[in-house]
């Protein structure tokens, strides 16, 4: 099963999102991950399409602060199947173990 994972960041660097760093050390599972940047600083933006590029990311340019919802959205359009679609924003904890648990529920 694939899951789709929706992280939106704003004026923070993809390696020090928490979130992220999170996601990223689940080695074992398959997904797939899209950042919405809202960030409004460039250079951050900037450091942030390259680390998405270099990781393997989707990265989403929202070319200003938009929200969360609309960013969620923005990324829900790139998601072309009926896989499943998980929310975080860039301080979400997640406990060890999540995804193990998820993909047992589903």
């Amino acid at each position: 099963m694939n899951l789709n994972i929706i992280l939106v960041i704003y004026n923070l660097k993809c390696n020090n999102s928490t979130t992220l760093n999170t996601i990223s050390n689940c080695k074992n599972e398959r997904h797939n991950i899209f950042v919405c940047d809202n960030s409004t600083d460039a250079i951050i933006k900037n450091d942030n399409e390259s680390y998405c590029i270099d990781n393997g990311i989707h990265y989403i340019d929202m070319n200003r602060n938009a929200g969360l919802s609309r960013a969620y959205n923005r990324a829900l359009k790139e998601i072309d199947d009926d896989s499943w679609v998980i929310i975080f924003d860039q301080d979400t904890q997640i406990p060890d173990g999540y995804f193990k648990e998820l993909r047992k529920s589903i």
